[in-house]
């Protein structure tokens, strides 16, 4: 927390709001990115069941049809555990980069090595789209796992909200 930071802070404390959360704000350069074994099947969704698989899953819409076709500008992975959804994570591409989002690993399914593997598939991907970056914005559990696939921090995201009256 910089001087700058502190400044920032401060401003938005005398405007009435209070700091709710951060998140860490990351870059991947797609020039390296590791090889990981997936411990399980790392699959792009390209037809409609697996996509309502994963809406239902989620808990909300992650794909519509028209992002099944293989241009689609969004991707959506999955990480299948003898065919059971353990995760998905997916990327949108944009004119500046893909952005990555809404990466989710079940609870049973942690600490093995599929979130890394679906980020490595999904980043291999967007370079070969001819991406030449890829950002996110991580949660703290999720700013650990990112630098493991190449991700580094670019800045800090802060998330203000109105004081209660």
């Amino acid at each position: 927390h910089g001087e700058e930071d502190h400044a920032l802070r401060t401003g938005f404390k005398e405007l009435g709001y209070r700091l709710n959360s951060t998140e860490a704000v990351m870059l991947h350069d797609l020039k390296r990115i590791p090889r990981a074994v997936a411990p399980v099947q790392i699959a792009r969704v390209l037809d409609r069941d697996m996509a309502q698989r994963v809406n239902a899953a989620a808990g909300s819409r992650q794909m519509q049809d028209e992002h099944l076709a293989k241009d689609a500008p969004l991707r959506q992975y999955v990480a299948l555990a003898e065919g059971e959804l353990a995760g998905w994570v997916r990327s949108i591409h944009l004119p500046c980069g893909t952005w990555c989002s809404n990466m989710w690993v079940q609870p049973a399914y942690r600490r093995q090595g599929i979130a890394r593997a679906m980020l490595c598939k999904m980043l291999r991907d967007d370079r070969a789209a001819g991406a030449k970056r890829a950002v996110l914005t991580a949660s703290h559990a999720g700013a650990k796992l990112y630098p493991l696939v190449g991700y580094r921090e670019v800045g800090t995201l802060m998330l203000y909200t109105p004081k209660k009256r």
